[in-house]
């Protein structure tokens, strides 16, 4: 008989942290978010049409099946998958955590000064203030969607984290995994506390009406973003080795036309973990386009100081996004470079300390940042 594997399909912040530590004083593997790698497998398998997990069969627990961070990528919330995880993972037991739902959306709304939720307002297009109705409406779909599937099958495990305490589940769990030594401390999360009307309006105040627009403004960043495009369906000759070819669908390939290990899952594109990080630079792009609705197919290449296009490198035949280009470049369309130019970065954030010192008053330097790269 395989041996159990236990699921945590809870959000962040609903006692994940407290439940691993159980786990692994009872001599158990668990794994805790690995930097939301969790999340990005289980939804890239299931894009895939894989088992999750294979080769890992030591871990028992999986828990923080969710990403939040960098909080220019999207947010990934891997443990809604838990139809998927049931049909592939026979063996696997699902532990869903429940807490009092204000205390939830008060941590939720101020976890890392506000980043978290600029992040979950910024990919879905909605003001932060709106997070809390969405968050609450999506968690009682999610709890629903749970009862429905599962309904009184016994490899559902529910805890109260406001009513029952670890030793509880300890006695639970028993059945089925060996757990010999009591957990301590005695409660899974500190006493709730209700969101107050004045925690709300704190969580909210960074919240700033945007910035007037100038339509000029904007046209002449598009019309510089667009210099020497010549739309065709010819060959694109001289990509890098990181270029990856979208084809507006669930597909990622290479220049070469082998799959990428990138995939369009539902609204989001995923990558295997640890793909080289010029490669993770084009899934963003995707989740770029993604986000404005446009599943249009996109050639992306973001490697770094490059000669195509220009008179010295290959020309494309069709528009290449890319993140710098030469003078006179043909059908080299800028995109913002992923991890530096993104609202969610820190420079974007408007929590953050002024600037002490004024723009009129600083000194006119011109400064080199970076380092020579290409020929």
């Amino acid at each position: 008989m395989a041996a159990p594997i236990f699921f945590h399909i809870s959000p962040e912040w609903c006692g994940d942290a407290r439940l691993v530590r159980l786990f692994r004083r009872n001599g158990h593997r668990a794994a805790m978010g690995e930097n939301g790698d969790l999340a990005a497998r289980i939804l890239l398998a299931e894009a895939e049409g894989r088992v999750p997990f294979s080769g890992r069969d030591d871990i028992r627990l999986f828990a923080g099946l969710w990403r939040n961070d960098p909080f220019w990528q999207p947010p990934l919330e891997a443990w809604r998958r838990f139809a998927f995880l049931a049909r592939t993972v026979p063996q696997a037991h699902f532990i869903l955590t429940t807490r009092a739902l204000d205390g939830w959306l008060l941590d939720r709304l101020t976890r890392d000064r506000g980043a978290v939720a600029r992040c979950h307002a910024y990919h879905r297009g909605i003001p932060e203030a709106d997070l809390p109705d969405l968050w609450r409406a999506e968690w009682n779909a999610h709890l629903a969607a749970v009862q429905d599937f599962f309904g009184d099958d016994p490899r559902l495990i529910r805890v109260d984290l406001d009513r029952e305490s670890p030793h509880d589940l300890i006695d639970r769990l028993r059945p089925l995994i060996s757990m010999p030594h009591k957990p301590v401390p005695l409660h899974w999360i500190a006493p709730p506390r209700a969101m107050r009307d004045d925690d709300l309006l704190a969580a909210l105040d960074r919240v700033r009406a945007p910035a007037a627009i100038d339509p000029d403004y904007v046209r002449d960043v598009a019309g510089f973003c667009l210099r020497g495009r010549a739309p065709g369906k010819g060959a694109v000759a001289g990509l890098s080795g990181y270029a990856c070819l979208w084809d507006g669908g669930a597909r990622v390939l290479d220049p070469a036309g082998a799959p990428r290990r990138i995939r369009v899952a539902g609204s989001v594109a995923v990558s295997q973990p640890g793909r080289h990080f010029k490669l993770l630079r084009a899934e963003a792009v995707i989740n770029d386009a993604l986000r404005l609705g446009r599943r249009s197919p996109l050639s992306i290449d973001m490697e770094d100081s490059r000669w195509l296009g220009s008179d010295d490198g290959a020309a494309p035949g069709r528009p290449v996004l890319g993140h710098c280009r030469r003078e006179g470049a043909r059908n080299m369309v800028l995109w913002p470079l992923p991890g530096q130019h993104d609202v969610g970065l820190p420079g974007f954030d408007p929590a953050a300390p002024a600037d002490p010192i004024a723009f009129e008053d600083k000194e006119d330097r011109l400064v080199w940042r970076g380092m020579i790269s290409g020929s």
